[in-house]
């Protein structure tokens, strides 16, 4: 081995190679010189320990063979398997009666300094226990946050969700829907609402508060729908005035040309029949009025006609 990849310690490698597996000892990897490296006949599966990597540490100024590598405790150890990695714990622990929440670790993590990452690069991550519990204490410092990202949508859902806090912001960039079929309550000190179509569009504001607000006459004053009703009865009858005149010179116009003279000399011979065929109405009308039927139908109409105050 040349001295340029040799471990740094200066000392020798060793191996020993087995049927299925092999380890190896200051072997130079890529997450570090091997302490003990196992590799299996399997690609890809290795179970190892590295001396120090100065992963986020503060460099070692003297040590032999140390100089510039990183402090100590930064170690590292790596367990690669390209299948699944499965742990079975807790099987003689108690069993907590339902309510108890006293803390019984069945497997512990512990980051004294540094961050722990789950990572699915791939896939989904599942967190399934009785309770779940998500504390973040800040440390001792002024941290102390929970931040959840998503692209999609996140989801909250169980019969009751409760928010307890010192200040709440909730900001929707579309649109904000809050459905009950329950009650719905509201308890504030101030209340403030603004609009930003006041800010764009001050119009559409006075248009809102005229489409809401119930203008009520004083007494004794016609109410402004009943009054604008008539103005604009007004209005079509002035209207109608012109179209009558224009429809009666038209009339006139008839009436004095040929096919006026033609209808006056057909009324006055009687052609169509019409004036039998009016008095043969007149007297199947009168057989009507004069029969039971129509006496009682009369008895009937009169009185729809008192009981809306008229007279017959």
């Amino acid at each position: 081995m040349s001295k340029g990849f040799a471990p740094k310690d200066k000392k020798n490698p060793t191996s020993d190679d087995k049927t299925r597996y092999f380890i190896k000892t200051g072997k130079i990897a890529i997450h570090g010189d091997a302490n003990y490296e196992l590799t299996t006949q399997d690609y890809g599966q290795c179970f190892g320990f590295y001396q120090n990597t100065g992963q986020n540490a503060p460099p070692v100024e003297k040590g032999d063979g140390q100089a510039g590598s990183g402090g100590p405790g930064t170690g590292k150890h790596v367990l690669s398997t390209p299948g699944m990695s499965m742990e079975c714990l807790g099987e003689g622990l108690k069993l907590k009666p339902q309510g108890d929440k006293v803390c019984v670790p069945a497997k512990w993590i512990r980051a004294e300094n540094g961050d722990i990452m789950l990572d699915a690069h791939n896939g989904d991550i599942h967190l399934r226990a009785r309770n779940i519990y998500l504390d973040a204490n800040g440390g001792g410092n002024e941290d102390g946050e929970i931040v959840i990202d998503a692209t999609r949508m996140v989801q909250l859902k169980g019969p009751d969700i409760r928010a307890n806090c010192e200040k709440l912001c909730m900001k929707a960039n579309q649109e904000c829907d809050i459905i009950t079929d329950g009650f719905m309550k509201m308890k504030s000190a101030f209340k403030v609402d603004t609009q930003k179509m006041d800010e764009a569009y001050g119009i559409f504001s006075e248009i809102a508060k005229k489409a809401t607000t119930l203008d009520l006459p004083n007494l004794g004053e016609t109410p402004n729908s009943i009054a604008n009703k008539a103005v604009k009865a007004i209005d079509m009858l002035e209207k109608g005035k012109d179209a009558f005149k224009e429809v009666q010179k038209e009339l006139i116009n008839v009436a004095e040309g040929p096919l006026g003279q033609r209808l006056q000399q057909a009324a006055e011979t009687d052609e169509l029949g019409l004036e039998d065929a009016a008095t043969k109405i007149g007297e199947e009308v009168q057989k009507i009025r004069e029969s039971k039927a129509g006496k009682e139908l009369e008895e009937r109409f009169r009185g729809y006609i008192q009981g809306f105050g008229g007279s017959t």
